[in-house]
């Protein structure tokens, strides 16, 4: 499985800090929280490039760190959490 698409599939939802930046979600499996890194990574260069209209306008612009708390859940927990997001994941769109 490509590496993109790997950890575009660990990531299970998103919320807003404090500071109005990004947390995005994850639920990597132990050998997935380097790719589910690399990902973002790569939104943050993404990001970088159109931040400045996203702040101008009023949105958020930046990430915040990884939340990967649930990495510790138990695999029936973990299957669990990814049935229950209300959202189908980034990689549907």
């Amino acid at each position: 499985m490509p590496e993109k698409w790997q950890a575009r599939q660990t990531i299970s939802g998103w919320t807003l800090d404090e500071r109005n930046r990004v947390v995005l979600q994850a639920i990597p499996a132990t050998d997935e929280i380097r790719v589910a890194y690399a990902l973002k990574d790569m939104m943050n260069e993404d990001l970088a490039k159109i931040a400045p209209h996203l702040r101008l306008a009023g949105y958020p612009w930046e990430l915040a760190e990884l939340d990967v708390g649930a990495v510790s859940l138990s695999p029936s927990l973990r299957q669990q959490a990814h049935r229950d997001r209300p959202f189908p994941g980034m990689a549907y769109y």
